[in-house]
């Protein structure tokens, strides 16, 4: 177990350093029966997990969220190789073991394993089986989907799932392995993991071919796929080649740049050069091709491509997008890229030709421009009928924007089995599933994120009351309450206070304390949080300011602050440091809490509420229990930090 420093950092931040948060501490369990104990015992705390493997994501899926607080699960520890079961052609290896280490290991027995990476010295098979990774050779052996035939996952209440029999024919009820493979560490936490095995193709011919435009790639592809040792076919740009080359120091392939270039790869049994050769020597806009002639000269071909997102995160820290597009939409999608940036971004485009898989990487990328640059690049891809996220997951970074290209039913459905698997929101909060709208029809539900919340259906007694009904009661209530929580008025921990302009200052400085724990730098001009307060009480909103009393238990607390604006144009605003009494009163606090803030709420004409949270806090649990004070036409909605 690592707590704090030096030695939890690797664990902190994923592979961009766009993403991640501090971490309570990091466990680095060893066998299955400690993930288990481990997940036990932050369930009855109330304390999230994250799940990661060798931290190679690129979309913030396996590190805390900015706010911090979550346990890190390191499975690296997970190791160990079973014997090869020729005669099924599987292998059972730990979730920790490295793709580089299956890959040796098998092949010294004439198998392969389908999936390749550029990442594979420390990708580990649990994260390419969480994430679904597709990698280089998708076009002849799929994804990691089409490559696990089992796995063992612990979930959330720590119970061990037993799916290792690999059986070909088995029809008897759901794939819970196809479930968990992809799910991004937000159903259960797999553990060890039964793989298919491909024969060793022993003659391999690596090409890389310098080409005029996509069009030209796109016919050469067509002519590549009719043949059966077609591995790879992987494409970038002339300016992707060039900033290689200048991070890297490799030369030129070629003795003149070309606006293209696709690797490819054959392998068999037998030589596949002469049949490879055939479909060049006949096809239209091919420039040049660089053969090798060795396996050195393989590798060296190989970095070309490989070396992309070395060299681009040497130049900067990107932003990143991992989308498909349709093949005969990657064309037009490229051309207009540039268009779509208008000028706040340098990209570099390469990818996956066969499955039109772009890894757009944007560098250069104003922070004010990101929302915009990210809506622009990603409306783009939903546009013309293509995915958000090819192969890398959405994570934390592209969750609000799933809607964009899968429905309001999928995303329904997606919820449903969250909630069903992991009920406490125990696993992964903020990752994959999108926050929940801010507004909607009677019957729309908060966001369900953190550990504490009892889940309820859509609708019915158990999770909307009579909103009437609920104000009148809310003043009583919240007096009955206050007396048990707090134990009298030495102990009561929240003080709640509904603001207008003479408090202006006071909201203000709240405000620009959250704006600098976020790091905004507001150095230029001081006062615009000020003005924005003052902007949205001008357009009709209302303050609720929440303070710490003194001498009260700060055993937890959570930072409540930022804004909700409705969809009327009315608004409340919670803001500041939100304070509870010791453990043992938290459910009662955290409900006077909640009763007054929705009543003060109402009576300033607002629309809705948001309370941001930590998890590991008393309000949170409380919080979560309350659910059914919030009444059909007014909304609360919870989005954490933790």
């Amino acid at each position: 177990m690592l707590v704090g420093g030096a030695e939890c950092a690797g664990y902190e931040r994923d592979f961009t350093g766009r993403y991640g948060g501090p971490a309570r501490l990091v466990v680095r369990p060893g066998d299955t029966g400690e993930v288990a104990a481990v997940l036990r015992v932050c369930r009855e705390a109330g304390v999230a997990v994250v799940p990661q493997g060798g931290n190679t994501g690129l979309v913030g899926g396996s590190v805390p969220g900015p706010g911090g607080g979550e346990v890190v699960l390191s499975l690296r520890r997970l190791g160990g190789i079973g014997p090869i079961d020729g005669a099924a052609r599987q292998v059972t290896v730990g979730a920790g073991v490295p793709l580089a280490e299956l890959q040796r290991h098998v092949r010294a027995y004439g198998w392969e394993f389908g999936v390749d990476l550029a990442a594979r010295d420390s990708a580990t098979l649990g994260g390419m089986a969480a994430t679904n990774a597709g990698g280089e050779r998708v076009v002849k052996y799929g994804t990691t989907r089409a490559n696990v035939v089992g796995v063992e996952a612990v979930m959330a209440d720590g119970s061990v799932l037993d799916r290792l029999a690999g059986l070909p024919k088995d029809n008897t009820g759901y794939d819970l392995t196809g479930l968990l493979v992809g799910s991004e560490g937000t159903l259960g936490v797999i553990t060890r993991l039964r793989l298919r095995l491909v024969p060793h193709q022993p003659r391999r011919t690596t090409a890389l071919l310098a080409l005029d435009s996509f069009e030209a790639a796109l016919a050469v592809l067509a002519q590549l796929r009719l043949l059966e040792s077609l591995e790879l076919a992987e494409f970038f740009t002339a300016d992707g080649l060039a900033l290689v080359r200048e991070r890297t120091g490799l030369p030129a392939p070629f003795r003149r740049p070309y606006p293209l270039y696709l690797l490819v790869e054959c392998a068999g049994r037998r030589d596949p050069a002469g049949e490879l050769a055939e479909v060049l020597e006949g096809a239209e806009g091919v420039r040049d091709v660089a053969v090798a002639l060795s396996g050195a000269d393989a590798r060296r071909l190989a970095a070309y491509r490989e070396r992309h997102t070395e060299a681009i995160n040497a130049a900067g820290i990107p932003l990143k997008f991992d989308v498909t597009v349709p093949p005969g939409e990657l064309a037009g999608f490229v051309e207009a890229l540039p268009g779509l940036l208008a000028g706040r971004a340098r990209p570099y485009v390469f990818g996956h030709l066969a499955e039109g898989n772009l890894h757009v990487n944007l560098l250069e990328v104003a922070p004010a421009d990101e929302d915009a640059v990210t809506g622009a690049v990603l409306g783009r891809v939903a546009a013309v009928g293509g995915s958000i996220s090819a192969e890398h997951g959405v994570g934390r970074a592209k969750a609000r924007y799933l809607h964009l290209t899968r429905s309001a039913a999928d995303i329904a459905v997606m919820r449903a089995v969250k909630e069903a698997l992991d009920p406490t929101g125990l696993f992964n909060p903020g990752t994959l599933l999108p926050p929940l709208p801010p507004a909607g029809p009677p019957g729309v539900r908060h966001q369900h994120n953190g550990p504490g919340h009892d889940a309820h259906g859509s609708g019915g007694e158990s999770g909307m009351v009579d909103g009437q009904a609920a104000r009148e009661d809310a003043g009583t209530a919240a007096r009955e309450d206050a007396g048990t929580a707090a134990g009298g008025a030495a102990e009561a921990g929240v003080v709640l206070r509904v603001a207008g302009t003479e408090d202006l200052d006071i909201a203000a400085e709240l405000f620009r304390g959250y704006l600098d724990f976020y790091g905004v730098d507001i150095e230029q001009d001081p006062d615009r949080p000020r003005a924005f307060l003052a902007e949205r009480l001008e357009d009709g909103g209302s303050l609720i300011l929440l303070a710490e009393v003194p001498g009260a238990g700060t055993v937890g607390f959570a930072q409540v602050y930022r804004t909700f604006s409705s969809l009327s144009m009315r608004a409340a605003w919670v803001l500041g440091d939100l304070y509870v009494a010791p453990a043992g009163r938290r459910s009662g606090a955290a409900r006077t809490l909640l009763r007054e803030v929705l009543r003060r709420a109402a009576e300033a004409g607002a629309a809705g509420v948001q309370l941001e949270t930590a998890y590991d806090n008393h309000v949170a649990q409380g919080l979560y229990e309350a659910e059914g004070f919030v009444r059909e036409e007014f909304h609360l909605y919870f989005h954490d930090l933790g």
